[in-house]
């Protein structure tokens, strides 16, 4: 958390609480009209929903007009302080009430989800980019922001307000939205429905043109994945009967123009500093994971995972170092549907593609590091 100037900031949405009343479309913070005042009266079902931004109008006759002192002209060391209600305040009638209250992650490293608010034990983690269905907001004793209970991919549990964003029919939660159309929740688990892969063939290498370069060694020596040369900006393709992206995450570090790898950067090849560092992602770059249900592996890999004790498992494949992110988190994807493109981000010396897999007997994802246990040599799945 921090401060920024208004004049490097664009908003839109619901910013009533802010002062800047509902903002649309994106606009420059410094240049819109703010008034901070006190807390309204709560307002009563005959009360006539207000949907435009504040003017230097006088406010309708039905709210009163509060008092508004100017704003200093020097900022001051202490932020100013927007009187809360000490008891929640009645939404006013939503026409659009019938439909859902979705969260979005918007957080970039994904939203821890708890099992009770603040402390409690870690059910999983919500990848970036991921819509949920929002259960209830609740104010917690002794802290700032507002916990989030969540419902996704059949688990329940809570987040910060700050790591997401809504959109939908949110106002009996006293959400602001950034849509009234709620974002689309794909299905998961058993609730997707994917063809089976009868094929007796392994799954086609996700490029259409590229040349083998390295292999799978497992962790020690460390190469924990294959290897595919490509041109950068060579598609890269779901497999043959579609799966579930569960993440699609950004290298922030790999955004230097002209400079998107370690090495176009000074730090070199396999820098240990790279591969603790989350802004690299650990050193994979800009990554897409996409889910392959135990249905959708070619017979042979399913029995190969039965021999190694995940019998009925189902797969995780990364596809790292990538130069664009076509897939997002939560999005089912079709078949050979293009989830990105070759690149030369993060801990690469030349363009290609990192392939990594990892097996779990749920299908639920959680994060990378969770699956390590399950760490398949790709050539089980892939073709060479």
């Amino acid at each position: 958390m921090g401060w920024l100037r208004s004049h490097v900031l664009t908003i839109e949405g619901d910013h009533t609480h802010f002062g800047y009343g509902i903002v649309s479309p994106a606009t420059y913070a410094y240049i819109l009209n703010r008034v901070i005042a006190a807390a309204a009266p709560a307002a009563t079902p005959s009360t006539p929903k207000v949907e435009s931004a504040p003017t230097s109008a006088t406010s309708p006759t039905t709210t009163p007009t509060p008092s508004v002192s100017p704003a200093p002209s020097v900022p001051t060391p202490a932020p100013v302080s927007v009187p809360v209600p000490a008891t929640p305040v009645t939404p006013a009638p939503d026409p659009d009430a019938t439909l859902p209250c979705i969260a979005t992650v918007s957080a970039s490293a994904g939203a821890r989800l708890r099992q009770t608010p603040v402390t409690g034990a870690q059910v999983m983690i919500i990848p970036s980019g991921a819509n949920a269905t929002v259960m209830e907001a609740r104010t917690i004793s002794g802290e700032t922001l507002r916990w989030i209970r969540l419902s996704y991919q059949g688990q329940e549990g809570w987040t910060r307000e700050d790591l997401l964003s809504f959109s939908g029919s949110c106002a009996a939660f006293g959400l602001a939205t950034t849509s009234t159309t709620p974002a689309v929740i794909q299905p998961t688990g058993a609730a997707a429905t994917f063809p089976d892969y009868t094929s007796a063939d392994l799954y086609p290498v996700p490029m259409a043109r590229y040349r083998f370069v390295r292999g799978f060694q497992g962790p020690v020596p460390q190469h924990n994945g294959v290897d595919y040369g490509g041109d950068t900006g060579e598609a890269m393709l779901a497999g043959p009967v579609g799966g579930l992206c569960v993440a699609s995450v950004e290298c922030t570090r790999c955004n230097v123009p002209g400079k998107p790898s370690t090495i176009l950067q000074g730090l070199g090849l396999a820098n240990s500093s790279v591969f603790s560092d989350p802004a690299w992602n650990f050193g994979y770059g800009h990554y897409v994971i996409i889910r392959y249900l135990n249905n959708q592996l070619p017979p042979s890999t399913r029995q190969t995972l039965a021999n190694m004790g995940f019998p009925g498992g189902h797969i995780f494949a990364m596809h790292a170092h990538l130069s664009r992110r076509d897939a997002r988190a939560g999005e089912v994807v079709e078949a050979r549907q293009v989830i990105g493109a070759c690149g030369d981000t993060g801990n690469s010396q030349g363009s290609h593609l990192h392939l990594e897999l990892r097996a779990s007997r749920s299908p639920n994802y959680t994060s990378w590091a969770a699956l390590g246990s399950g760490l398949l040599d790709p050539l089980l799945m892939f073709r060479r």
